[in-house]
Order: C-alpha cells, then structure tokens, then sequence
C-alpha cells in the first residue's frame, strides 16, 4: 500500500470520486469499514485536489462528473503522479470510453452493475507485490483490465 501524510498504517485507503453520494455509500458497503479508510469526492476536480493530500491506495473514478470529467483527473493524477491506481467505474459500456481510459492510464474499466467485481480486483492487486496488475477474472464480461 502506498503511504501518505494522512494513511494510517495498514488500512486500504480508497478514493471514491462519482457525482453521487448515495452511489459513494453503496461503494463503501463493498469493503469492510475496520480495514477501510474512504476519501470522497464529489467530482474530478475534487480528486485531483485532494489525490496529492490524500495518497490512496486506490482511485476509484467514474467518467461523467461536473466539472472536470473522470478521464480527464485520470490523466491528470496519471501525469503527475505515475503510481496511481485508478479503476474506472461507470455506466457506460462503451468501446470509446475503454480506450480513453486506457490512455489516461486507468488500471481496469468496470461497470456500475457488477460491484463486487471491484472489490475483488482491489483485494486481488493491493498485497506487498502489487506492481503487476491483472484482471480479477480475464473473461468476465463486465471488467477488463485496460
């Protein structure tokens, strides 16, 4: 896990960056709050304010957001800090939005509807060596990694 002014040794520490408050709760509920700590943010210009601060072990980020977009703070966490983790959680199964997220450097692309995927490839790619990142599940149809 990475560390950072405000980590407290031995949690996961999560960014969860979506328009949506009642959508950033259900997220919470996927990880257990005694070895959890959350960061919310209401947009991406919000996560990219707050990523330097906050230093998570994981960004999880969806596209469409007032303001600055998540593609766009994808790229933005990406240029200027390289070992970001960011998953893409969104709506929208489109092959264009994948591609962009590539670009930006996302990790992996999940959908909104199949949660527990998230939690799975979160648990699956934070132990000590965590540098080589795969899919939880190769050929699940509802995550790719990018």
């Amino acid at each position: 896990m990475l560390s950072g002014p405000n980590h407290t040794p031995g949690l996961l520490k999560l960014l969860i960056a979506d328009d949506s408050a009642p959508f950033r709760r259900l997220v919470k509920t996927l990880f257990p709050a005694e070895t959890t700590e959350f960061v919310e943010c209401a947009d991406g210009t919000e996560a990219v304010r707050v990523y330097p601060e906050q230093r998570p072990d994981w960004v999880l980020m969806d596209i469409e957001m007032k303001g600055l977009d998540g593609i766009s703070a994808t790229s933005w966490i990406k240029a200027r800090h390289p070992e970001a983790r960011i998953l893409i959680i969104t709506q929208y199964d489109d092959p264009d939005l994948r591609a962009d997220a590539q670009k930006a450097g996302a990790k992996a692309y999940f959908l909104k509807d199949n949660l527990a995927l998230i939690r799975r490839y979160v648990g699956e790619n934070s132990g000590p060596d965590s540098s080589n990142y795969h899919p939880a599940n190769p050929t699940a149809p509802r995550e790719r990694t990018l």
